[in-house]
């Protein structure tokens, strides 16, 4: 993760591709580096990352040390290929 760069996406973005999922965090952050912090209700499974994962081919999950259970980490590599 640290030599990945990511690149710059709204928000309003990623909430439209997570949404195309049916994936509704109660908290969505894009955060300084370009990455996403988005924490849930409950804790998170593997189908719910596998959600995130699958939303765009552009996502890339990763795991920061301090991270919850509750929480997802990701970003985008490249622009996301389709959003509307």
């Amino acid at each position: 993760m640290e030599n990945t760069k990511f690149v710059r996406v709204s928000e309003a973005i990623t909430s439209a591709i997570l949404e195309r999922e049916q994936v509704h965090p109660a908290f969505l952050h894009r955060n300084p580096d370009n990455t996403f912090k988005a924490v849930f209700a409950e804790e998170v499974t593997d189908v719910l990352r596998g959600q995130v994962e699958d939303a765009d081919d552009t996502i890339v999950l990763f795991e920061p040390d301090d991270s919850e259970p509750t929480e997802i980490y990701f970003g985008f590599i490249d622009e996301p290929t389709d959003y509307s």
